[in-house]
């Protein structure tokens, strides 16, 4: 393993659109030693003709390029893939869609250095849309404001933390104990509990209110995705997240059973909660719509009887 260098896992699914933007953005950083790892998850589109097109601009820039495809799996199966080939001593994963901002790496792995009592560090972000891609919409934090304590181990569990992938750098030697080795449930959601609440259980965290990355949202992210779902398909991907994050919860170095089922328990009541918002909500949208039915009636036969 290479001390210095930072392993980048690119997990990509059709990202014909968006994927030479995310490259670049790593061929700009003004660190190296670099190692990206990219997980073609099965794309069906000019992805890979896109990426092979790029490889002798990345040899260039001195980045060490791993390249692999398979099939689909979702974003957590190919983070799982990319993990089994991580050489540096420290670790990042970011989407195909985003963009590392050029000093990304190098802030973030000098704030390690300088601060050996860390096991992580993330940093701000920038929030931007594909048609102005240069112009800001805003920043992460304006919507996630617990960012400075050094404990983020019940902010992440409760959705309470950064989420956004390439905020964040850890130690590999951090993750590697704290999970138990380099593998994650190779579930299609929820890779970000995956990698960082065993890191948030055992060891502190910091953070950098400094945007490095540019986070994309569009109407086809993940985030507008769910946005998008029934009822029905909410509460089947929460379903999934109570799987995955019992799974990671059980593998966490040190973390004592009974305590292992406290967080689970606490973990399962708060996405009970947000299954229970969300009828709520699907209650009252249907009260609307019957409300605006009944007045359309009642318009119509005042109407008629006039």
């Amino acid at each position: 393993m290479d001390k210095s260098k930072v392993s980048i896992i690119m997990p990509c699914y059709n990202g014909a659109d968006t994927i030479e933007r995310a490259i670049r953005g790593i061929l700009t950083q003004t660190y190296r030693p670099i190692e990206l790892i990219l997980v073609n998850d099965g794309s069906t589109d000019s992805t890979e003709a896109i990426i092979f097109s790029l490889t002798q601009e990345i040899q260039n820039a001195k980045i060490d390029f791993r390249y692999f495809p398979q099939a689909n799996t979702g974003l957590g199966g190919a983070i799982n893939s990319g993990l089994k080939h991580v050489t540096g001593g420290y670790l990042a994963w970011a989407d195909a869609d985003d963009e590392l901002l050029p000093d990304s790496v190098r802030v973030r792995v000098d704030f390690l250095k300088n601060h050996p009592e860390y096991g992580s560090v993330s940093s701000n972000a920038i929030l931007a849309e594909d048609a102005n891609w240069s112009q800001s919409l805003g920043l992460l934090t304006d919507n996630v404001k617990i960012n400075s304590d050094e404990n983020q181990f019940i902010h992440m569990l409760l959705g309470r933390s950064l989420f956004c992938p390439g905020c964040h750098l850890v130690r590999t030697e951090v993750f590697r104990a704290a999970n138990r080795g380099m593998d994650i449930y190779p579930a299609r959601h929820g890779q970000n509990w995956q990698m960082l609440l065993p890191v948030y259980y055992c060891s502190k965290h910091a953070f950098i209110n400094q945007p490095l990355y540019k986070y994309r949202v569009n109407a086809d992210n993940m985030s507008a995705e769910i946005d998008r779902m029934s009822l029905k398909q909410l509460y089947k991907r929460r379903e999934e997240y109570i799987q995955i994050v019992r799974h990671t919860l059980s593998r966490i170095h040190g973390m004592p059973p009974a305590e292992c089922r406290k967080y689970f328990n606490m973990f399962k009541k708060h996405i009970y909660e947000i299954n229970l918002d969300s009828a709520l909500e699907e209650q009252k949208r249907i009260d609307i719509l019957r409300w605006k039915i009944a007045v359309k009636y009642m318009i119509a036969l005042t109407t008629h009887l006039f």
